[in-house]
């Protein structure tokens, strides 16, 4: 029969040696505020249109109404994205689980990441009736002093859809 008390000594030895391991990874990451700063960054507010125009391959517009297309320039991708952070999270749409019935969107945006794949690509779809936006599969409605520069900003590549 094996004695209790030498179980006993090789069981903390054993778990002795193991915290000894834990303790001593090298692998750890070490924080700093820098690390903390960068990954506040990168999480998402999804309350929120981000659209990272940095990462972006081509951002092409189409017309619902005769499904033409046309490719967004860098300037004004820019300019679309910074009018569509400034829309409000729809709480009323998204929160309370309606069910909405609506018409196809005067605007569709397809957003292409680098890198990725057309699996990844990002849908901005617009309304001008009623100022709403869909993004990320949320409601959001526009801010009425971007409104009239979004549309704008749109329709002046209609000319050049095809």
């Amino acid at each position: 029969m094996i004695d209790m008390n030498k179980t006993y000594l090789v069981l903390i030895l054993a778990f002795t040696l193991m915290m000894g391991m834990i303790a001593c990874n090298t692998n750890k990451k070490v924080s700093n505020e820098e690390d903390s700063v960068d990954n506040k960054s990168a999480i998402a507010d999804s309350t929120k249109i981000q659209i990272d125009i940095i990462a972006i391959d081509s951002m092409t517009v189409i017309f619902t109404e005769d499904d033409s297309r046309a490719i967004i320039n860098t300037d004004d991708q820019r300019k679309l994205a910074e009018s569509m952070i400034t829309a409000r999270y729809d709480t009323a749409w998204n929160d309370k689980g309606i069910m909405v019935k609506m018409v196809a969107p005067d605007y569709t945006l397809i957003i292409q990441y680098k890198g990725k794949s057309a699996d990844d690509n990002k849908w901005l779809m617009i309304w001008e009736e009623g100022g709403r936006a869909k993004y990320n599969n949320k409601w959001f409605l526009l801010a009425d002093d971007q409104k009239e520069t979004i549309y704008q900003l749109l329709e002046k590549y209609r000319s050049q859809a095809k």
